[in-house]
């Protein structure tokens, strides 16, 4: 029903406007014809009022009509004399304060190493051995392993779990956590383009 009132609006709105429109091209052309020619400046002759511009115009194309004013002079232009100036007297030079001396540089020597490098005999060594060391480190991980429990204490569910879980049965609470986690989760504008 809204749709049939806005289009109803709309075709009243175009009726009234080429209404108002044809009634402005006919004041205009009302005005038109009521327009006549100024008056001839030349008092001896009298045309009939269709033949008046076209005579006009016939006598300023052949050069018989009245001929144009001269332009005005353009005005004079007044020059000042220009007197010679002093220069601008030179600002004396800034002084360089005394806290800003040359400094000069002191030869840079190499810090000493707090670390000697092992020589090749000594990497060997550590690096024969590093295999045992694994092995050992893996059987203490292994053993540490055997002690603990193989399955883990079961507590009962809390409400919150029992209820979670009864949600996630449902397709429409699943939609609706869905649409609460776009929601309050984190803008789009924050994730990454792929």
């Amino acid at each position: 029903m809204d749709a049939l009132f806005t289009i109803l609006f709309f075709v009243v709105a175009a009726v009234i406007s080429a209404m108002v429109k044809k009634r402005r091209t006919q004041e205009q052309e009302e005005e038109i014809d009521d327009w006549s020619p100024p008056p001839s400046k030349e008092a001896g002759t009298q045309t009939s009022s269709s033949g008046s511009w076209e005579d006009e115009l016939r006598k300023l194309l052949e050069g018989t009509g009245t001929p144009a004013p001269p332009p005005p002079p353009p005005p004079p232009i007044v020059t000042r004399e220009s007197r010679p100036t002093k220069p601008a007297p030179t600002p004396p030079p800034v002084p360089v304060p005394s806290r800003f001396k040359a400094v000069t540089s002191k030869p840079v020597s190499k810090p000493a190493s707090r670390t000697k490098a092992p020589t090749a005999k000594e990497a060997y060594e550590r690096a024969r051995t590093l295999d045992q060391q694994a092995k050992a480190h893996l059987q203490r991980a292994a053993n540490m392993a055997r002690r603990h429990s193989k399955t883990a204490p079961t507590s009962a569910p809390t409400d919150e779990i029992a209820t979670a879980r009864r949600l996630l049965k449902s397709p429409a609470s699943i939609r609706s956590a869905l649409i609460a986690s776009y929601i309050l989760g984190k803008p789009r504008a924050l994730d990454p383009y792929n």
